[in-house]
């Protein structure tokens, strides 16, 4: 017998928490267990910290622990009663109960330019952060914006007026932290006095001495109000349709308005709408989102532009793709010659050229596990369908449910309900073999002859009471 199986569900590896009290939960297949233990560098040296004795087979088993803020590894090691030892990989964890402490510098007060924008602030974390910005004024204008790596960075407003820049931090441990700040735009242009009566003069942005004109630049008639997109998650080779709204709050009427993507996932983005937009109008584009295949897992961005004939506006929003999107469905259950068929498909993106344990396991109306198999193969492509034959203890009656998930994430798993021996509702047998129909077809036909035998019977006693009857008369 060799030695036992153990699998790791939480923490993950290169794990964040925001707790102190950290589960580990785990599970180990031997039917001869006999004790688990808690590795870890928890006190500076890595070693033994908990023990567990005689944990239960193909069930969770957990440690518990409480911890400062640093980073640790850890691992689970097992030993059956055959002194056989199983150790798992050291997983990363990262104890982190501190939000990120941030202050900005820039934008502040009176700005004359509504381009490159000194974004100027500072922050702090033990943990990796996300860094992003969003602008509003009082027409509602808003736009959420990543800002790469948390560095400073330019920004740019629509129009002037009185914007509040909001900037929000969020550590990979699930602290989210924010600083506002009030700022004003007023953009100018100086005209100089010119030199004697006709000279040619000159425009030029900024104060210059002596004494000047000011004026204004006129405010655009025309503004684009385009409502948010929320962020999503998207599974690879998925097609959503969404819809954007626009509103036009300017004076004029904006003509052949429609979508279009722009940046490096243009080709995401499908849409054939194309019409006009009256002053005060508010219009829902819709639009496809084609997420490929072959793809990595991660955030991507998605900008969107609003393009017409006289104005032109952008927005933006993210689609996260998990690291991997793995599904089990079950397609067909049945049952032949007391043995479960079970049909089923798996996809499965990341275990394409690996192995693969499938758990399937059958249970009572009380979740008491009746039998349990594993279905092993090797995943060629993305998605497959594959059929499996239960066995099961002959007697079963009532209703009982077929689970099946990934052996690696037991939790996450697909099911299905079955009868099986006697029918609840009508107290006859569900037959599940041949010799058990072939019992109720010999009934079925001898129920039918019985009948038809005292059928002709009373018939021939009808007969012979006439024919009596017309004699005498």
């Amino acid at each position: 017998m060799g030695a036992p199986t153990i699998i790791i569900y939480t923490p993950f590896d290169i794990f964040y928490s925001n707790k102190t009290l950290i589960e580990f939960n785990f599970s180990s297949i031997d039917r001869n267990l006999s004790v688990c233990e808690l590795y870890g560098n928890f006190n500076s040296e890595f070693k033994i910290n908990q023990t567990l004795k005689n944990p239960k087979n193909f069930s969770i088993n957990s440690f518990g622990l409480n911890l400062s803020d640093g980073n640790y590894l850890w691992g689970i090691r097992c030993n059956n009663s055959n002194s056989k030892a199983a150790y798992s990989n050291n997983y990363s964890l990262i104890v982190d109960t501190k939000y990120p402490d941030i202050s900005i510098s820039e934008p502040k007060n009176f700005i004359t330019t509504r381009k490159n924008i000194p974004l100027i602030f500072d922050v702090y974390d033990s943990s990796p952060m996300n860094c992003s910005y969003n602008i509003t004024n009082f027409l509602g204008y808003s736009r959420e914006i990543t800002i790469p790596g948390c560095e400073n960075s330019f920004i740019n407003v629509p129009s002037d007026g009185d914007y509040t820049i909001n900037l929000n931090v969020v550590d990979y441990a699930g602290h989210f932290s924010s600083v506002s700040s009030n700022f004003s735009v007023d953009s100018v242009i100086i005209i100089p006095p010119s030199s004697s009566g006709g000279g040619g003069g000159y425009v030029s942005s900024g104060f210059i001495g002596g004494s000047s004109s000011t004026i204004k630049k006129s405010a655009n008639n025309t503004i684009l109000l385009l409502a948010k997109i929320e962020d999503f998650i998207g599974y690879f080779g998925d097609k959503k349709t969404l819809s954007l709204n626009i509103k036009n709050n300017g004076k004029i009427f904006l003509n052949n308005c429609k979508l279009v993507s722009s940046g490096d996932y243009n080709t995401w983005l499908y849409s054939s709408q194309i019409q006009g937009i009256a002053p005060g109008q508010n219009i829902d584009y819709i639009f496809d989102i084609n997420i490929p295949e072959n793809l990595l897992s991660g955030n991507y961005k998605i900008d969107i532009n609003v393009i017409c004939d006289e104005k032109n506006s952008s927005t933006s929003f993210l689609i996260s793709v998990p690291s991997d999107n793995e599904r089990i469905e079950i397609n067909d259950l049945k049952i032949n010659k007391g043995v479960l068929n079970l049909v089923y498909d798996f996809e499965s993106y990341k275990l394409i050229g690996k192995p693969v344990q499938i758990s399937i396991w059958l249970v009572d109306d009380n979740k008491n596990e009746i039998k349990r198999i594993n279905d092993n193969f090797d995943l060629t492509e993305s998605k497959i369908q594959r059929s499996i034959n239960i066995s099961y203890p002959r007697g079963l009656v009532g209703v009982y449910s077929i689970n099946i998930a990934n052996s690696n994430d037991l939790n996450n798993f697909a099911g299905q309900s079955i009868i099986l021996g006697k029918n609840i509702a009508t107290g006859y047998a569900v037959l599940d073999n041949s010799s058990g129909k072939m019992v109720a077809y010999v009934i079925f036909i001898l129920i039918i002859i019985i009948g038809l035998y005292f059928i002709v019977r009373r018939n021939r006693k009808k007969k012979m009471v006439l024919h009596r009857v017309k004699l005498k008369g």
